[in-house]
């Protein structure tokens, strides 16, 4: 039997290897797919850990199927598209995403939700200064923090719950400064994914109705207090006040300087319209995986993607994708129900975070990409660790064996 140092190495090198993969993803600005280095290097760091017996990989195949279906269907999709070399391309390239649920798979069914809890917390500290410094890399940068911003959703249920549970002042802090860095990130959606985890994160512990009222006036308190503070702070001041004017459509006035309102942007528009115009040319498969790419750069001349998951999954997939994209949700919904009999505190608050993370998550997909960056995969992989952990029978089996072996305990 492994010894509990042993148990704890492999424990604290997959929290390390997750966390890193994270952060790398916010810091990949200068190095496109920094984080695919880092889930690389992680993989092989994870399977020598596993190898020596150091962390539980029981459950490991399951946890994967459903992420391989779904990339084995959006490869299937360049027999009918009209640009087969571009599926092929973008689905060697984004199934990353099936490492990365692995990775946080093992992470999740090797440690307690408390480590979880403090690995995003800390995840916080670690990007605020990548975020900055980013920022002063690149003045011009569309959004603060770039790809800062879209951690927020995942991170502050966690914090949020070992904030309520702890009264930790380090989880007091992160959730203080995602919202501060989304107050000056010029970035609407994930401000308004944010405040929804945020909120759901509330409503799903709290015990009474008075008990959420009070949490959300807490949250409209910390919004006041920080706009005030980011607004007498020279620095980031012209931040503050450009996100003001993208959310509210106004001109903004700043002492000696007009910051104007964002025009119209008619590109973005013309990528919604024209995916919904062709949606039903290309049922029930699908035109192709990342094929909608090839067709606007045909008609408008220049490449954009789709900046919608949904239209992604319906457009590109087809009716196939939809239905496998909802199993994988209904699974993820179904792995985070626990038994009517348990009592255990930690695993209904782990459930109430995982489901506030993915929904604020799937609000993100209505602008944004989540399907194409490791928060949301992250996330799959850890509620089929917690089935594993608390709603599945518990087998016997060698830590280094993936596959076989099992014996009923």
């Amino acid at each position: 039997m492994p010894s509990p140092a042993l148990d704890r190495l492999g424990s604290l090198s997959l929290t390390i290897i997750c966390v890193g993969v994270l952060a790398s993803y916010v810091g990949s600005l200068l190095l496109y797919k920094t984080w695919y280095l880092a889930t690389g290097a992680g993989c092989a760091i994870a399977l020598l850990v596993a190898s020596a017996g150091a962390v539980r990989v029981d459950g490991l195949a399951r946890a994967l199927l459903p992420v391989l279906v779904y990339f084995a269907y959006l490869a299937s999709t360049a027999l009918w598209a009209a640009d087969p070399a571009t599926v092929l391309k973008w689905v060697a390239i984004d199934s990353i995403e099936i490492p990365v649920v692995g990775l946080f798979y093992l992470w999740a069914l090797n440690s307690s939700f408390r480590t979880e809890c403090r690995s995003m917390v800390a995840l916080v500290y670690v990007c605020i200064p990548i975020a900055v410094g980013l920022q002063l890399i690149d003045p011009d940068a569309t959004r603060f923090g770039y790809r800062a911003v879209a951690l927020g959703p995942l991170v502050v249920p966690f914090c949020w719950v070992s904030w309520g549970r702890e009264r930790s002042a380090p989880a007091l802090g992160a959730i203080v400064a995602v919202l501060a860095v989304l107050l000056i990130s010029r970035s609407r959606t994930p401000l308004a994914a944010t405040l929804i985890a945020l909120l759901a994160s509330a409503w799903a512990t709290s015990r009474s109705q008075w008990e959420f009222v009070r949490g959300g006036a807490w949250a409209v308190g910390v919004l006041a207090v920080l706009s005030v503070v980011l607004l007498a702070v020279p620095f980031t001041r012209p931040f503050l006040a450009e996100t003001v004017s993208r959310l509210t459509g106004q001109d903004i006035e700043l002492g000696d300087t007009m910051i104007e309102a964002e025009p119209f942007d008619q590109v973005r528009w013309d990528v919604f319209t024209s995916a919904v115009e062709l949606l039903w040319k290309h049922q029930p498969l699908g035109m192709g995986y990342m094929n909608f790419m090839v067709w606007f750069e045909d008609n408008f001349g220049l490449e954009m993607p789709l900046h919608n998951s949904f239209q992604t999954w319906a457009l590109e997939g087809g009716v196939p994708c939809l239905a496998i994209v909802a199993w994988i949700l209904w699974r993820y919904l179904r792995s985070l129900r626990l038994p009517a009999a348990a009592g255990d505190t930690d695993a209904k608050l782990e459930a109430a975070a995982l489901r506030c993370a993915m929904l604020a998550t799937l609000v993100i997909g209505l602008f944004h990409q989540p399907h194409q960056a490791p928060m949301m995969f992250g996330m799959l992989g850890m509620a089929c660790a917690f089935a594993q952990r608390h709603c599945e029978p518990r087998y016997l089996i060698s830590r280094s064996a993936l596959f076989g072996g099992v014996l009923a305990r």
